[in-house]
């Protein structure tokens, strides 16, 4: 429900058990169900039903109706090959500033947030449409492509990635200028249930942390480095457990038609390469793979 609307029992039924042990089926009335209250915004309330001196109970949820603007913000969408559905929204409000990374180098970050209002909107629309996909697009607001980011920073409430994992199957997608990363419905699971806090957020940097230094001669000049974190509050998530994450890089210019390699580096700089595919979707090339932990 949203805020103000009335109570509504169209389609609601009970079935009820009589003392001979049949049963029936009975419509329900708006006079049976006591609770209601749309006056303000829930994420849960509970409604009676009264029924010959017995009872059932149901749960719903109150929300904030969304402006046109935010409902426009939320699509799904229909793949025609696989017949997926992914429900979406791009993050249009980010800010982009030069900050100093861990080596005191000046370095450009992209801050997006989604708003508790699209967030909502995102779950209530995948859990409608039974989406395989929730997808969140970050672009920054000055137009910069993926040569002028060096760390993007996307921030989720936790409860909609906790709602996600209760009512969908979804994978949470989060694409940047700089790449995309697909966490699964069980790593997703694995990072809500790690930490209380009330925001998820996830950064990906292109620059080696200072003890990962000593892997710089893998990457050497044309190599491209795409580092994932997740954090709960201040909680860092580093195990998916059973789940995982596929991560899709674009290849850049100097690196096309060249054979490449996709190596993990952990946060102690070891070095071990990955098995990666490659996909070509119209003249942009990319690597796949996939990952159980983020370092």
């Amino acid at each position: 429900y949203y805020i103000g609307e009335k109570l509504d029992v169209t389609g609601l039924e009970i079935k009820a058990t009589m003392t001979d042990e049949s049963t029936q089926t009975v419509v329900v009335t708006a006079d049976m169900v006591t609770g209601f209250d749309s006056s303000k915004a829930v994420d849960s309330q509970t409604l009676t039903i009264t029924y010959e001196g017995r009872t059932a109970t149901y749960e719903i949820a109150v929300r904030e109706r969304p402006s046109a603007s935010s409902s426009d913000d939320v699509k799904t969408t229909t793949d025609s090959t696989t017949s997926e559905k992914t429900t979406g929204t791009t993050v249009k409000d980010s800010k982009t500033e030069t900050v100093k990374d861990e080596q005191g180098e000046d370095i450009s970050k992209i801050t997006a947030k989604v708003s508790d209002k699209v967030a909502d909107k995102l779950v209530d629309e995948a859990v409608s449409s039974k989406s395989d996909n929730v997808e969140i697009t970050v672009k920054s607001n000055d137009g910069n492509k993926a040569d002028g980011e060096k760390q993007t920073e996307i921030e989720i409430p936790k409860k909609a990635i906790d709602s996600i994992v209760k009512n969908t199957d979804a994978d949470l997608v989060i694409k940047t200028d700089n790449g995309q990363i697909a966490i699964d419905s069980k790593a997703l699971g694995t990072i809500a249930a790690a930490a209380d806090g009330e925001t998820l957020r996830m950064t990906a940097n292109s620059q080696l942390k200072e003890a990962q230094k000593p892997a710089s001669g893998a990457i050497g000049n044309t190599g491209v480095i795409f580092e994932v974190a997740a954090y709960i509050g201040n909680t860092r998530i580093y195990d998916l457990k059973d789940g995982k994450a596929e991560i899709l890089l674009p290849v850049p210019e100097n690196l096309k038609d060249k054979d490449i390699a996709v190596i993990y580096i952990s946060d102690k700089g070891i070095c071990e390469i990955v098995n990666h595919t490659a996909e070509t979707v119209g003249t942009d090339n990319f690597a796949i793979f996939t990952a159980s932990q983020f370092a």
